[in-house]
């Protein structure tokens, strides 16, 4: 009896390393703080007054600015995968938010020259 209860520890043992720890592991990401500045373009919808705009990473709020005139914008990010998702929203002065913005991906694959912003027109 002593036998198999070492080779159910044994397996369980083994099965919660498998099952938790490997896979911490391997999804561990890394974490680069960057400073980075997003440029946007956006019209107003004349019934409305704009009073900012909002930022979120991978659809979590991240910053928010309140100059509703600028379209440029400095944000401080902890960064935990290479390649990340940001959206963007408008802010009204009747508390409503406008949709988010189509993704825009940001890729850092650590410290080389990059492209922070892409403009279309």
């Amino acid at each position: 009896m002593k036998r198999r209860t070492g080779y159910l520890a044994v397996a369980l043992f083994c099965f919660i390393i498998s099952a938790f720890l490997i896979p911490a592991i391997v999804n561990a990401a890394p974490q680069w703080n960057r400073s980075i500045t997003v440029e946007w373009g956006y019209e107003t919808p004349a019934d409305l007054t704009l009073t900012g705009f909002k930022l979120y990473q991978e659809g979590m709020p991240t910053c928010e600015w309140s100059v509703p005139i600028s379209r440029i914008g400095t944000c401080d990010v902890v960064l935990t995968a290479k390649i990340t998702r940001y959206t963007l929203s408008a802010l009204f002065s009747d508390g409503q938010e406008s949709m988010q913005s189509d993704p825009y991906l940001y890729i850092d694959w650590g410290p080389k020259p990059r492209i922070t912003s892409v403009t279309a027109k």
